[in-house]
């Protein structure tokens, strides 16, 4: 009771903007909201794509990658710089990927400019990571569960207990799925080059070229 009074009398040493893009940590305090913010990004992306999923032709593939950003977010809620590289491996190679389809007129490529802010704050969110370890290795371990402000009992749940629960055994499902995700994008980067110049080589003449081919005069013809 001593230490849960004891950790609500300290406050943050950032407003919620520079806590966002460049934290600092100083108490329980700092670490705990990193924690709860890295997951609140991981989650915004899983449910992104899980929408989006069935407004494509791979519904199954999306929902598979919005696993993999959920159970990434549990990781980065328990402060696990693994998963927090994970995240933004993902993140940032399927936004090269659909670049490099967009700018080679590949079909399906999407639009590489959707999910630029998640992917800063991705990036940034493993420098966050880092500082909340090093806090954590240098002071006693904080309490099991801990709240900064009133939340609904089911935000409450998602963000403080699920990941305590759900991460020890979940990891070894997330690490081969992150994988997967990320190999898949470095399969699209390279091979897309590859896959146009095929395209190109058994591409057809096109109609009209045809038709000037056709009325050209043969050479020697009477």
């Amino acid at each position: 009771m001593i230490e849960t009074l004891e950790f609500s009398s300290v406050q943050p040493t950032d407003g919620w903007l520079r806590r966002l893009f460049w934290p600092r940590i100083a108490n329980r305090q700092d670490v705990d909201l990193v924690g709860q913010q890295g997951f609140w990004i991981c989650f915004v992306v899983a449910t992104a794509w899980g929408i989006g999923a069935f407004f494509t032709a791979h519904a199954s593939l999306g929902l598979l990658i919005a696993a993999t950003y959920f159970l990434g977010a549990m990781g980065v809620r328990r402060y696990s710089l693994a998963a927090s590289v994970f995240m933004f491996l993902c993140l940032f190679l399927d936004r090269v990927a659909s670049l490099e389809a967009l700018l080679l007129g590949a079909p399906g490529g999407g639009n590489p400019m959707v999910g630029i802010t998640a992917i800063v704050l991705l990036f940034l969110n493993i420098r966050a990571t880092v500082l909340a370890r090093r806090w954590q290795a240098r002071n006693r371990p904080m309490e099991r569960r801990q709240r900064q402000r009133p939340v609904t009992p089911l935000a409450d749940t998602l963000v403080n207990e699920w990941p305590g629960l759900v991460w020890p055994r979940a990891r070894y499902v997330f690490y081969p799925l992150a994988t997967v995700v990320v190999m898949t994008s470095l399969s699209a980067i390279f091979g897309l080059p590859h896959m146009k110049a095929e395209l190109e080589r058994v591409r057809p003449a096109s109609p009209r070229m045809d038709v000037v081919q056709q009325s050209m005069p043969v050479r020697g013809a009477s």
